[in-house]
């Protein structure tokens, strides 16, 4: 589990293939929920250490998208009060 969630993690980073690594990591907690929230125990240390990258990963990945976000609305706003 560690290692299949290391190589989503991985993947994340790269920043390709965005949308197919969320459908695999809704799928993996859907599926493995009960065994993820029982390994956020101190025996489990690399299991939440894993888990805890990857939402630093997206974290940072939803912070850069969404500034992005802001600067094109910004742009539009502008745009369409120039246009009238």
């Amino acid at each position: 589990m560690v290692s299949y969630l290391s190589n989503h993690n991985s993947v994340l980073q790269t920043k390709q293939s965005f949308e197919l690594i969320q459908s695999y990591l809704t799928a993996t907690i859907k599926i493995h929920r009960t065994f993820i929230w029982k390994a956020t125990d101190e025996p489990h240390e690399e299991l939440s250490q894993v888990l805890e990258d990857i939402q630093m990963v997206q974290r940072n990945d939803w912070n850069e998208m969404e500034g992005l976000f802001l600067e094109n609305m910004a742009a539009i706003k502008w745009i369409k009060n120039a246009l009238i």
